[in-house]
């Protein structure tokens, strides 16, 4: 594999790391119709645009050969790029565990210790009486909690849900939500009800089922300019390769004042965005871990941004009984 990976690189050459993807190339005659969004196309495209090895093979995505171009995507870059090999060391490691049960604990140990070494020491607490790397992550991790605001690590939740932690924020800052026109992205199911009794409530999700009103893929909305007061969108954009094409479709459908409510995974001890290229299988295919500048990659889309920090600094006795946690939100305002 090293001896491949070296082939390759004089072969094609060192290319300088890209963090922000560039616009996408809209390809009217290979895109899906609106109102069933192909979100591997649009996948495909972005990791085309963002990966310039990748277009040496002169292979073009489209609807019907998506899902195959991007295996093949994903399988590949791992071999030029150094910040793809984590991810996808931990995905095959996955895959592992699945075929062979026998091997799932050193596997684990095998992932944690990938996670940590990424700096993810949140996915790494399996190694804390590790001889070799419970002090790193002991140290992390304290750093991770320090930046964070809150000891969402080394405390227990019991089993904490997003949605209910959501939900009582909400509850407790109805200003946000109550009375105005609500787009919920990917919607955890716990604040549902309670958003539809008090706001003009949207849910938009890749497909019509489940009750959303819309389907489409965050980065290309059909929806118009300045349509919504505020929009929910909490664990979406770690999924989207093209996550600022996410952030500018938001910033476009917001009417000026209005609030976009973010959270997203966060390894805020580090300074800069991970950007991962291929989907982490275990991570549920997230495609990045971002860093403290999750706040600087909204405003380069003209947000103006503050963290909220009630659910940090609301008690753990309160967030326990309503099966909470201490989540970091950010909000994001259009102010044009």
């Amino acid at each position: 594999m090293i001896r491949l990976v070296r082939a390759l690189r004089r072969r094609i050459g060192a290319v300088k790391r890209q963090f922000f993807a560039s616009e996408i190339p809209r390809q009217e005659d290979a895109a899906p119709p609106s109102d069933s969004p192909n979100i591997v196309f649009r996948h495909a495209l972005a990791l085309l645009a963002r990966v310039p090895e990748l277009k040496a093979f002169e292979l073009q995505p489209t609807v019907q050969n998506a899902d195959a171009l991007l295996r093949f995507f994903n399988a590949y870059v791992p071999l030029v790029r150094s910040e793809a090999r984590g991810p996808y060391t931990r995905s095959i490691l996955t895959q592992l565990k699945q075929d062979a049960p026998d091997l799932a604990s050193r596997v684990d140990e095998l992932i944690a210790i990938s996670n940590l070494t990424d700096g993810m020491p949140d996915r790494a607490q399996v190694l804390k009486d590790h001889p070799r790397w419970s002090g790193e992550l002991n140290n992390q991790t304290q750093e991770l909690e320090r930046m964070y605001g809150a000891h969402h690590v080394t405390l227990s939740w019991n089993k904490p849900s997003r949605g209910a932690s959501l939900l009582l924020y909400l509850k407790q800052n109805d200003r946000l939500i109550r009375g105005k026109k609500v787009l919920h992205i990917a919607p955890e199911p716990e604040p549902r009800g309670w958003l539809q009794a008090n706001c003009s409530y949207h849910v938009m999700e890749t497909s019509l089922g489940s009750g959303a009103d819309i389907a489409a893929d965050i980065t290309e909305l059909p929806i118009p300019d300045r349509s919504f007061d505020v929009i929910l969108c909490h664990r979406v954009l770690e999924h989207v390769l093209d996550d600022i094409s996410a952030m500018r479709e938001m910033f476009r459908i917001l009417v000026p004042g209005g609030v976009a409510n973010l959270s997203v995974p966060q390894a805020t001890h580090r300074e800069e965005t991970a950007e991962w290229l291929v989907s982490d299988e275990s991570h549920d295919g997230h495609v990045r871990q971002y860093g403290w500048d999750f706040g600087q990659r909204l405003e380069s889309v003209g947000f103006s941004v503050q963290v909220q920090p009630w659910l940090l600094n609301c008690s753990r006795e309160k967030l326990l009984e309503c099966g909470a946690y201490p989540m970091r939100m950010y909000e994001a305002t259009r102010c044009l």
